[in-house]
């Protein structure tokens, strides 16, 4: 069985009511190091927190930090996508260099891509391939709740979801901004990527942003998204693949939260 646990919005350097992230993060990797059944972390983006010094990339910095010391410090073991104030916490507002930046900080967690693009990234496991997006485009700005997975992406992705390797594993699509439209502050394309996604065999799509941890359905595919710390709800979720053919998730609340 593959196990990947998932998690969003760590806004690692805020505090709240006393409580500081960065402690919680880190108290989380210590609970599913001690539980030794985790294959896959993996992170839906705002690793910076809205107090993250934007020059220096310190959120990024204590994130592989923690995750080297757990363990998890390869991108065969972590998927780490951006978030909107991943962007904006790197102090650029243009996209392309914004997310040069953000690749350079988070490169011992990404595949090498051979259109030289960091996006749509791509990892495979034993039985399940977890496909990662960047929401964070130019029509966001100023706009940042809102997100654009644009053309380059959308054709990647449904190259690498009509490869054989993803097309024989369950397939877990992973974003920061849901696969909503505008009036729910998330895609200015979603019709665009549902195109795609129901041409596929996507299986389960897992986003975060919204702050809050709830399930939904769109034409019988799956969303899940993860809440974060920072807003009181502190589920993490839980995916289970024991077969190419076989796939099942929950919600995990450990009892230091």
């Amino acid at each position: 069985m593959t196990r990947v646990v998932c998690v969003s919005d760590l806004h690692l350097s805020d505090q709240f009511v006393g409580a500081s992230a960065y402690d919680w993060f880190s108290d989380f990797l210590d609970a599913i190091y001690e539980s030794d059944d985790t294959d896959h972390l993996l992170v839906c983006g705002d690793v910076n927190g809205k107090s993250a010094n934007p020059q220096s990339g310190s959120d990024l910095a204590d994130f592989r930090d923690l995750v080297k010391y757990y363990g998890f410090d390869t991108n065969r073991k972590v998927t780490v996508i951006p978030g909107n104030h991943d962007y904006v916490r790197a102090g650029f507002l243009d996209r392309t260099q914004s997310r040069h930046q953000y690749a350079e900080r988070i490169k011992p967690f990404l595949k090498g891509r051979r259109s030289g693009r960091a996006f749509p990234t791509y990892q495979l496991l034993d039985h399940v391939a977890i496909v990662g997006l960047d929401t964070i485009a130019p029509t966001s700005f100023p706009k940042l709740h809102l997100g654009t997975v644009g053309a380059d992406q959308l054709a990647d992705l449904e190259r690498i979801l009509a490869l054989a390797s993803v097309r024989k594993r369950q397939v877990v699509l992973a974003m920061h901004h849901g696969p909503y439209g505008i009036l729910h502050r998330h895609l200015t394309d979603h019709d665009d990527l549902w195109d795609i996604v129901d041409a596929s065999n996507v299986d389960l799509i897992v986003c975060g942003h919204d702050h809050e941890s709830y399930e939904d359905e769109i034409n019988g595919v799956p969303i899940a998204c993860v809440g974060g710390f920072m807003h009181g709800d502190g589920h993490a979720l839980v995916v289970d693949v024991d077969s190419p053919k076989g796939i099942d998730w929950g919600w995990w609340k450990p009892d230091h939260w």
